[in-house]
């Protein structure tokens, strides 16, 4: 196993996951640009730009920003439609702590790592390997 290494120390852009890597790959970066991307509640906003950013590279105009809040996708035609659903924030680091965002071997740590943000990753690889 790695020794803990800063994730926001890597020098390759977070937000431009290649689709042709493995998806256990996809779904790690994926998750480390969540949680590399500070969001505690209230303060979601920067988070919630780079996902409708990267959102509207996929869904084109079905992709709509309401205060924080990114919707992507829309229900064509009669075909069946699935929603998924998640949050973006997070809740503040415990007092007096700093909540680096850090790699661990196969493990993402940080702030949401598990709640919501891995969850964040599955959905993203989801709505590319569906649109394609």
């Amino acid at each position: 196993m790695q020794p803990f290494v800063s994730l926001m120390s890597l020098s390759e852009s977070t937000w431009a996951v290649p689709r042709t890597l493995p998806l256990s790959e996809r779904l790690a970066r994926w998750c480390h640009a969540f949680v590399a991307t500070p969001s505690i509640y209230g303060d979601e906003a920067l988070l919630a730009d780079r996902v409708e950013e990267w959102g509207r590279g996929i869904f084109g105009g079905d992709a709509v920003r309401i205060g924080n809040s990114v919707i992507l996708g829309r229900r064509h035609g009669d075909r069946p439609a699935i929603g998924l659903f998640g949050h973006l924030d997070t809740v503040p680091p415990p007092s007096g702590t700093v909540d680096p965002c850090q790699i661990d071997g196969a493990f993402v740590r940080g702030l949401g790592s598990s709640d919501m943000k891995a969850g964040l990753a599955v959905m993203c690889a989801l709505a590319e390997d569906c649109l394609e």
